[in-house]
């Protein structure tokens, strides 16, 4: 086979293959069945069938912005780099002690710190060691097929057809509700994949920032 074959042939399974995948409907629900809304929950699925372990996004960003970590909730696939600017005017000190990454990045204002690197799945905690009310979520995960939920996203798109278990994650949630829930995704089928919380979701617990900044003479 040529050169010009082969490519051809690549270009139409690779168009095949993208026409093949589908988008999965969330939808989350009480013990009653009344709808949930979960705003920046995560959604991701993770194949039985098929490989996940593609190549990662280059780089993500979480900031430090009026004294606060933006975003609050994030995910992204293992062996990503993130940057943590810091837009405040205020040093900040970024660490986390989960399991999933351990680091520091020690006091710092302006200047920017080398990216992080998350080469292991899990749910990281992150905080500030100057400002104690600082807090973010960030959950690692081992396959390309995820988002966050929103009035206007109830879907996770462009998933090939195949088995999967669909995990839905907030800090929120009870631990009994974060059982996965099959599902199976088929060509030019409609999907819906129904979450039904069992337990109460937990209060929101984000600390509020001061309502002013500080500078480094006070912190």
């Amino acid at each position: 086979m040529s050169l010009f074959s082969r490519l051809y042939t690549g270009l139409l399974l690779a168009c095949f293959c993208a026409a093949a995948n589908a988008s999965i409907d969330i939808a989350i629900t009480s013990k009653s069945g009344t709808p949930v809304q979960l705003d920046q929950a995560i959604v991701y699925a993770v194949a039985h069938t098929i490989p996940t372990d593609s190549a990662p996004q280059t780089e993500a960003t979480i900031v430090q912005r009026d004294l606060q970590f933006d975003p609050y909730i994030s995910v992204i696939q293992r062996n990503t780099q993130v940057i943590f600017p810091n837009r405040d005017n205020t040093s900040h000190h970024v660490y986390s002690f989960s399991p999933a990454k351990s680091f520091e990045l020690p006091l710092y204002k302006k200047q920017l710190p080398g990216p992080v690197l998350f080469d292991k799945s899990g749910l990281v905690v992150l905080g500030c060691n100057i400002h104690d009310w600082m807090l973010a979520y960030l959950l690692v995960v081992d396959t390309p097929f995820f988002t966050q939920l929103s009035e206007g996203n109830q879907q996770l798109v462009d998933v090939p057809p195949g088995k999967y278990q669909l995990h839905l994650w907030h800090p929120r949630l009870h631990k009994k509700d974060l059982a996965p829930v099959e599902v199976e995704v088929v060509e030019g089928q409609p999907l819906t994949a129904t979450f039904k919380l069992t337990h109460k979701l937990k209060s929101a617990f984000r600390p509020e920032a001061p309502g002013q900044q500080f500078d480094d003479d006070n912190y």
